[in-house]
């Protein structure tokens, strides 16, 4: 599933563009804003994999879409996302491939099919594909983008979580297991007890008389405990898996 998100004020044309999308062959999530404060908003909750900005927007006429990107361009994960800028302004094509790095520059009025097939070859980008592979992790203000592959387990600790991975401890703070848990769903993650969320990757072995988890960890075994509630539902889920 890719996010796309249109940062476009005419309700019309954000109509046009979003048929474009949902023609699309890859299937996709759109988000639709009509000012720079929803879009910022929206892009730092989700992952965006490819923004289509229009340039001026009613509420701010002075390039508004281009301050957008030089500012949705310093968060770290958005360094190399495909941005298409979609505007009837001319003249500017030079500025946003140089100075924004964006992937096009299409003019209004244009052609459904050639817009169409921009942003289908935007999506099959290498940078939009290592997104898929990483889940962003947020804490006051600030994301994290960490590879699921890479965490052994993830630790709750009196509203702070640290998320163990293969190099490293990441701290998170006034972050609850239910919140890492509901990102890490569609991996091989599964809680095991009211503080631990643990890797299927890493499992070594499972102790269940003495409720234990061995992990393999960077300098040999680590041991993590299984709640008693927890039980039955890791022996059932690794039996599936």
């Amino acid at each position: 599933m890719k996010n796309i998100l249109i940062l476009e004020d005419e309700e019309w044309d954000r109509k046009v563009v979003r048929t474009i999308v949902e023609g699309l062959p890859q299937k996709c999530q759109i988000f639709e804003c009509v000012s720079c404060k929803d879009g910022y908003s929206v892009a730092m909750e989700q992952t965006i994999h490819l923004f289509l900005i229009d340039v001026l927007l009613e509420n701010d006429r002075d390039f508004s879409g281009f301050k957008f990107v030089q500012n949705i361009r310093q968060v770290e994960k958005y360094r190399e996302i495909p941005i298409v800028f979609i505007s009837s302004v001319r003249g500017y094509e030079l500025l946003a491939f140089k100075k924004m790095h964006c992937y096009d520059y299409i003019v209004k009025p244009f052609h459904e099919n050639e817009v169409a097939e921009v942003l289908r070859n935007a999506l099959e980008l290498k940078a939009v594909d290592r997104m898929e592979e990483r889940i962003d992790f947020e804490s006051r203000g600030i994301y994290y983008p960490v590879e699921p592959d890479s965490i052994r387990y993830i630790e709750s600790n009196r509203r702070t979580i640290y998320i163990h991975t293969v190099s490293d401890v990441l701290e998170l703070n006034g972050k609850s297991l239910k919140e890492c848990y509901e990102k890490l769903n569609r991996y091989n993650f599964i809680q095991v007890h009211k503080s631990f969320i643990v890797s299927r990757k890493y499992i070594v072995k499972v102790d269940y008389s003495q409720r234990m988890i061995y992990l393999r960890g960077v300098n040999g075994l680590e041991t993590i405990d299984i709640g008693m509630k927890y039980k039955d539902l890791l022996r059932e889920w690794l039996d599936v898996h």
